[in-house]
């Protein structure tokens, strides 16, 4: 696709922002019309759009439209016109530091949930379940499922499972822009917990819970935190779009 696509955008929409700011970082070619100064743009997006100013609305080279589409649906349709995306890979050291961070975080948190397991074990030896402060108790329970007691007793089912989310997860990390740091955080700390939950299940086919605390239903690992903590952050990185979509 060597003619550029057009997108109208606005001053108001975040969405159109985003839109820009992913088409740039992409090298697609764009022309950028304004229609909060460009009076014939607006119309272009009304025509476009039975009467609606709409933005983001982009036209492509072929006259096929897409109005505020999400950055799947787009990359969707860049992909049907054979234009190149931007390699996922970084250029200088410092966007390398920036890509391997969660991959660090993962390992953080897989030796953190493993280090952390072998104290519990060999405190619970010595000293049996403790309540450490009003906050903290130190106990020996075991989870033959995933988190919050789910599926136990299916067996080798719930490892496959594991593996399974962790590979579709590690995928999902990589292709991932370097700009969507919440997600990448999110899915590092929920792969990192899952690996570390999942070596007990292929050495003792159980899971080790050791923290028991007020706000918690039952008893935790490091892993079980850190899965939470993934799954909060995941959540906060689709704020945004949901916002703008009802911003429209």
């Amino acid at each position: 696709m060597t003619e550029p696509i057009t997108l109208y955008i606005s001053n108001y929409c975040g969405q159109a922002k985003r839109v820009e700011k992913f088409l740039l970082e992409q090298n697609v070619a764009v022309n950028i019309v304004n229609i909060d100064n460009n009076p014939e743009g607006r119309e272009v997006v009304k025509s476009i759009n039975q009467g609606n100013a709409s933005v983001p609305t982009l036209v492509f080279p072929d006259g096929s439209t897409l109005t505020e589409p999400s950055l799947t649906e787009l990359k969707s349709k860049l992909a049907s016109f054979h234009q190149r995306e931007a390699p996922y890979w970084p250029h200088s050291f410092g966007g390398w530091i920036d890509w391997l961070l969660p991959f660090m975080l993962i390992v953080l948190v897989f030796g953190a949930d493993r280090l952390s397991k072998q104290w519990a074990l060999q405190f619970l030896a010595e000293n049996g379940p403790t309540v450490l402060n009003p906050w903290l108790t130190i106990l020996e329970a075991y989870n033959r499922g995933v988190a919050f007691g789910w599926f136990q007793g299916v067996g080798p089912l719930v490892g496959w499972l594991t593996i399974g989310v962790v590979l579709f997860m590690l995928i999902v990390l990589v292709q991932t822009s370097r700009q969507e740091r919440l997600l990448r955080y999110g899915l590092a700390f929920i792969i990192g917990g899952a690996l570390g939950n999942q070596v007990d299940r292929l050495v003792a086919q159980q899971v080790l819970d050791f923290m028991q605390l007020p706000i918690w239903n039952g008893a935790l690992n490091v892993a079980d935190i850190a899965i939470n903590m993934g799954m909060a952050l995941m959540i906060a990185s689709m704020i945004p779009a949901i916002f703008d979509r009802v911003k429209g």
